[in-house]
């Protein structure tokens, strides 16, 4: 059996920031050969330090430039441009851009965006702990979701205990929360909009890009992500007024370095 840990083993491969995020959940609907625990380890344990930095990192750069939209936009490009460029240098090895196969991968690009974009917005009025919170209850609806619509297995029975303890803990998590107490629900509002969204995304994720057929799997599918997610993106910041908020931005030096540690 096919070891669905070693689906993250990807993220070692990212920089601090948002490409880190792009290149797991970009690579993490590829085929990958089956890895034995032993191997597969290690990987979780990277993409988890990394994942967590990200958030820390993203979190503070939300925070001084609350303008999600134009910093994923930014984060997208720097991406799309590094990975060009270790094409152009022979070091890395990525698929063309085609119309073709940019019409088929479309339609994942446009959850993938909504995803971030939502997760920018978590950011921006919720604390670190929310977004991880939620988002920890996201693997047990995707593993039905794999079984009633990708003909996959359920999880074992084991894996099924633990995934009810993660949202047992969830569940304990928001009951403590001040901000549930004062506001009830309605202080989740950006959190579970994110939370069904990077559900439906996860799942159509393997759906549509196991039918899109790349030389380079990984970097086949960051590049076409990255490529493809800066229009949408910006339409979402114009459209949300962000362009216009730009003055409100600090002009100090500690803007530019934040904005240039998270691309």
């Amino acid at each position: 059996k096919h070891k669905r840990a070693a689906r993250h083993r990807v993220g070692i491969l990212a920089r601090g920031g948002l490409p880190l995020y792009v290149v797991g959940r970009a690579a993490r609907a590829t085929r990958v050969m089956p890895a034995s625990g032993h191997a597969v380890f290690p990987s979780i344990v990277y993409y988890g330090l990394c994942s967590s930095i990200m958030l820390v990192v993203n979190k503070v750069t939300i925070s001084i430039i609350p303008l999600p939209g134009l910093v994923f936009c930014i984060q997208f490009l720097t991406t799309f441009l590094a990975i060009s460029a270790g094409k152009s240098l022979r070091v890395l090895q990525v698929d063309d851009l085609t119309l073709a196969k940019a019409a088929r991968f479309a339609p994942y690009v446009v959850s993938f965006v909504l995803s971030i974009y939502f997760n920018g917005k978590v950011l921006q009025y919720s604390n670190v702990e929310t977004l991880i919170t939620f988002r920890s209850c996201s693997p047990l609806a995707v593993s039905i979701l794999d079984w009633a619509f990708l003909g996959r297995e359920l999880p074992s029975l084991r894996s099924v205990a633990a995934l009810l303890g993660v949202v047992c803990g969830a569940i304990g998590y928001v009951l403590c929360d001040s901000e549930f107490r004062m506001h009830g629900i309605g202080a989740y509002g950006w959190v579970s909009v994110y939370l069904v969204v990077i559900i439906f995304e996860m799942t159509y994720a393997k759906h549509m890009i196991s039918n899109v057929k790349f030389d380079s799997a990984i970097w086949g599918t960051v590049l076409y992500n990255n490529a493809l997610a800066v229009g949408p993106m910006l339409l979402l910041a114009l459209g949300s007024g962000e362009l216009g908020r730009l003055d409100s931005v600090p002009a100090e030096p500690k803007t530019v370095v934040v904005l240039h540690i998270c691309s």
